[in-house]
C-alpha cells in the first residue's frame, strides 16, 4: 500500500502583486505537471480575504508512481488574477501496515534523524492530525526563527522535513520589558545594577544557570545584584515585574 507522507500543507500568504485590493477566493494544485492555469485540481477560499492563511490537503492519486515529486499551488483573487506558483516537495514509497507514531522538531541545525526533540503521537493512524506545544526555554530562539517538522511511522521510517511558517509570538510584553530595563555591567565582576526607563517595580528576581537550575532568589523591588561569589561563565536573570516577567541573559568575569 501506498502512503503519502506530509501531504497536508500549509499554504501561506502569497502576494499577488503590489498594491493588490482583491480577496483571493480560490487556490489550484497539481503534482508534477501543469495543464494549464485554472485547468488543474481548484478548491474554494474558505474565508476570501486579501492575506489568506489556508490548511490544504492534496489527494495523491493512487497511481502516482513511488519516488520524489513536486506538487505545485496558485491562488486567484476576486479580479481573476492568477499568483505565482508555489513549490512543495513530496515523497511517496511503499510502506505497508504502519502508523504515524512521533513527530521531532528543531530550530536551525539539524542533530540527526531521531536525536531532535521527539513528540510522541497522542494519536496513532495512517493519517493524523494532533497539536503539540514548543517550550519556550529563554533566549534559546525567537519567534523569527524557522521550526522544521517530520514525523516517523511505526516501521521506523521518517519523513521528508516541512516547515511550520508560522509560531505564536506571545513575547510582546517580554520584548518591551527588555527595551526599558537595563542590566550592567554585563560581563560583571562582582555586583550588577538594575535600571528601568518605565515606572514598575520588581517583585521577584532568580538568577539560573543555562540548564535552568536557579541558584540566586529573592522576593523584594532590588535594584542591585551582588553575585561576586558566582563561577566564570553564562547565567539566565529573570524577573518578574509589575507590568509581566523577562528574561536576561548575563556573563560573569
Amino acid at each position: 500500500m501506498k502512503k503519502i507522507i506530509l501531504t497536508s500543507l500549509l499554504l501561506m500568504a502569497v502576494t499577488l502583486g503590489v498594491g493588490a485590493q482583491s480577496n483571493v477566493t480560490q487556490v489550484e494544485y497539481f503534482l508534477d505537471e501543469d495543464i494549464g492555469v485554472g485547468m488543474n485540481t481548484v478548491l474554494s477560499v474558505t474565508s476570501p480575504s486579501k492575506d489568506v492563511t489556508q490548511t490544504v490537503l492534496a489527494n495523491i492519486p493512487a497511481s502516482t508512481t513511488i519516488g520524489y515529486h513536486k506538487l505545485y499551488m496558485r491562488v486567484k483573487d476576486a479580479n481573476g488574477n492568477w499568483s505565482h506558483t508555489i513549490r512543495k516537495n513530496i515523497e511517496v514509497y511503499e510502506n505497508p501496515d504502519s502508523e504515524i507514531v512521533a513527530l521531532e522538531f528543531f530550530f536551525g541545525d539539524d542533530l540527526g534523524y531521531g536525536n531532535n526533540t521527539i513528540v510522541s503521537a497522542n494519536e496513532s493512524g495512517e493519517e493524523v492530525t494532533w497539536s503539540f506545544n514548543v517550550p519556550y526555554i529563554p533566549l534559546t530562539y525567537s519567534f523569527e526563527d524557522v521550526l522544521y517538522v517530520r514525523v516517523k511511522d511505526s516501521n521506523g521510517n521518517w519523513s521528508i522535513t516541512t516547515v511550520l511558517d508560522e509560531l505564536a509570538d506571545n513575547l510582546s510584553v517580554e520584548d518591551n520589558l527588555k527595551n526599558s530595563i537595563s542590566m550592567y555591567p554585563n560581563p560583571f565582576v562582582d555586583k550588577v545594577t538594575i535600571g528601568s526607563s518605565q515606572d514598575l517595580s520588581i517583585q521577584s528576581i532568580q538568577v539560573m544557570e543555562m540548564n535552568g537550575r536557579v541558584i540566586y532568589s529573592i522576593s523584594e523591588n532590588a535594584t542591585s545584584l551582588d553575585l561576586g561569589y558566582l563561577s566564570q561563565g553564562l547565567y539566565f536573570v529573570k524577573l518578574e515585574t509589575s507590568k509581566g516577567e523577562a528574561t536576561f541573559k548575563l556573563a560573569k568575569k
